[in-house]
């Protein structure tokens, strides 16, 4: 918590450790009033404060109405993707296992028991349980290019979508760049699609 030693009589000054610029009264820093309250905790009711929503003082301790998290939390970011056409990435070395004879109520229990990390696609005609690890953190069947995206809009964390196109329709989120996929998974492939989100 931030304790200031000395605090100015008038001036605009800043709270360093928050970033934020506290309320003036009268030129007089808000947290210089509130130290004054050192006997109880709450500011008298007959103190004016129009421009402070919540104050909770604690003998000489106080916070700000909005904290920094609070801040980030409230930041809304603009993302658009940028596309590398008849490019996929190579899944086998994300693949942990795959399992045969499972309906997908047992594969998601296996898949649990893996760990977070975990995720799985089940391929209901074949019975078969396909369980991947990260930087995989969804797939998808019969899920085309828009649809892939819609659903990295979704989850979160995801910044690359492999998309394998026509035929086959299948959706691959990644929770790294593209930039950190080892040249060595990628390849090419006539009508699959990768996408890099892009937020700012």
């Amino acid at each position: 918590m931030f304790r200031p030693e000395k605090y100015p009589r008038s001036g605009n000054v800043r709270d360093l450790s928050s970033g934020l610029r506290p309320v003036f009264i009268n030129e007089t820093p808000l947290f210089h009033t509130i130290l004054k309250c050192t006997n109880s905790k709450r500011i008298r009711e007959d103190l004016q404060l129009p421009n402070v929503i919540k104050i909770i003082v604690d003998i000489d301790e106080y916070v700000y109405p909005t904290s920094r998290a609070q801040q980030q939390q409230e930041l809304v970011y603009e993302c658009h993707y940028e596309y590398i056409p008849d490019r996929y990435v190579l899944i086998s070395d994300y693949i942990l296992r795959q399992i045969f004879n499972k309906t997908e109520a047992e594969c998601n229990q296996i898949c649990n028991v893996e760990g977070p990390s975990c995720t799985f696609l089940y391929e209901g005609s074949f019975g078969v349980c396909s369980l991947f690890t990260t930087p995989i953190i969804y797939v998808s069947m019969d899920t085309n290019l828009t649809e892939c995206e819609e659903k990295c809009n979704e989850k979160t964390g995801c910044l690359t979508m492999s998309s394998w196109g026509p035929g086959l329709d299948r959706c691959y989120l990644f929770n790294v760049n593209y930039s950190e996929i080892p040249e060595e998974n990628r390849a090419n492939f006539t009508g699959d699609t990768i996408s890099m989100k892009m937020c700012i």
